[in-house]
């Protein structure tokens, strides 16, 4: 019976001994291979092409296997796009500098664009940008700004006067872009103030880059009004926190002059075609 009592505990004893081996030994892998789950690409993902959360996998790497660039939470590229110039192969992991945010591609405006939104760009200066303080994904009015000629009779004589015009376009309108004689874009969301705002970045000569155009998101039909109001006048974005502005007409009057003030599209009818010898 001793023997027996014996042979129980040195069995308990050597199976303690093993679990406490085996865990030891886990532990001592684990801590040498510190696994950790990394975002692969599940497929060829081409370029300029954004990153969804079916074109990702998950794998579980040791941790002292990855490049320094790798990026590696599956959270840190879904939703953001591949470069101009680099796509990702099947398998692949994502490197830093090879996936970027919207807002840092070379085409952030047309990328932010919705379904049935068009791009329309606007070049401004320190004043028609409010002092470089309209950034984007903000929303702002477009008005325009032009003169008309009237005739009037003074005293009898007839003479032509001419009176300004202005009025809004467009309300509401979104901003995707805003960008400096670089074609770069001015405001940069990684750069944050103390206050959370955006920060302005700086040129290679220590200024601060000033807003040079202006991409809004409009539909087609306020496109074509934009696009018609720039050969008449000037078109400026102004910032208002008020539903009522004092302007000289109406938003629906200001778009109706704009249009009558455009011709029609030439019809075939309306060009000629020369025939060979005829003369100038």
């Amino acid at each position: 019976m001793k023997k027996s009592k014996k042979i129980a505990f040195s069995a308990g004893i050597a199976l303690a001994i093993g679990v406490i081996n085996y865990t030891g030994i886990h532990y001592y892998i684990n801590s040498k291979v510190d696994p950790v789950t990394v975002a692969y690409a599940k497929d060829d993902i081409p370029p300029n092409t954004k990153i969804t959360k079916e074109m990702v996998i998950e794998r579980s790497v040791p941790s002292s296997s990855l490049p320094p660039e790798a990026m590696v939470a599956p959270s840190s590229v879904i939703g953001k796009y591949t470069a101009n110039n680099f796509g990702i192969s099947k398998h692949s992991l994502f490197y830093k500098g090879k996936v970027m945010a919207a807002e840092k591609m070379p085409n952030s405006s047309v990328l932010k664009l919705k379904s049935g939104e068009l791009a329309f760009p606007l070049l401004v200066d320190l004043e028609t940008s409010l002092g470089n303080s309209i950034l984007p994904d903000t929303k702002v009015d477009l008005f325009f700004r032009g003169k008309v000629e009237t005739v009037q009779k003074v005293n009898g004589s007839t003479i032509t006067v001419e009176k300004p015009i202005y009025g809004r376009i467009a309300k509401g309108v979104r901003v995707t872009s805003v960008k400096d004689t670089d074609a770069t874009n001015v405001f940069s969301d990684t750069k944050k103030k103390q206050n959370g705002g955006f920060a302005s970045p700086t040129t290679g000569e220590g200024k601060t880059a000033l807003a040079k155009i202006y991409t809004f998101a409009v539909d087609e039909q306020i496109n074509e009004v934009l696009n018609k109001a720039t050969l008449l006048g000037e078109i400026r974005p102004v910032a208002t926190g008020s539903e009522e502005l004092d302007t000289t007409m109406s938003d629906d009057d200001i778009v109706s002059w704009i249009e009558g003030q455009s011709f029609q599209s030439a019809s075939p009818n309306d060009l000629v075609t020369k025939k060979d010898g005829d003369q100038e």
